[in-house]
């Protein structure tokens, strides 16, 4: 019986890795914005997708970003250091190539998403009802 759970976990947990990898793995990577002067950078580790982004200006500005999964769902969560603890953005549309990710309570940005236009260019929007800003980046390695 424990063998036959142990087995079972085990598989789960290869297909987890496996689905967010298919599912996210477009975004791994690191990314320039040369308009906005920043950098994103996102590595696959096991179950989660983990990236920072920083300014070319001023590198120690670090935003530390994590796409987890809980249960079914997808959040993409950023920490910034003037934040308290984590935001959690639930992702709502998940495709090959983009996401979207929404969090009604959040002052600003409430909406974050990302497309991957080709294997070399990803375009990632925040924004509200009001304002959106957009990013493009070029992928550098």
């Amino acid at each position: 019986m424990k063998q036959a759970l142990f087995t079972t976990v085990s598989l789960f947990l290869t297909l987890s890795s496996f689905a967010q990898k298919s599912e996210l793995g477009w975004l791994e990577g690191k990314w320039k914005d040369e308009e906005n002067k920043s950098i994103e950078e996102w590595i696959v580790k096991g179950d989660s997708l983990i990236g920072k982004n920083y300014s070319f200006i001023d590198p120690t500005e670090v935003e530390s970003i994590r796409i987890i999964r809980k249960g079914k769902d997808f959040f993409y969560v950023p920490r910034l250091e003037e934040n308290n603890g984590d935001t959690f953005f639930k992702i709502i549309s998940l495709s090959k190539t983009s996401f979207t990710a929404y969090n009604p309570e959040h002052d600003f940005p409430k909406t974050i998403k990302y497309k991957l236009i080709d294997a070399q260019h990803l375009q990632a929007t925040i924004g509200d009802e009001i304002k959106t800003i957009k990013f493009y980046f070029v992928k550098s390695q």
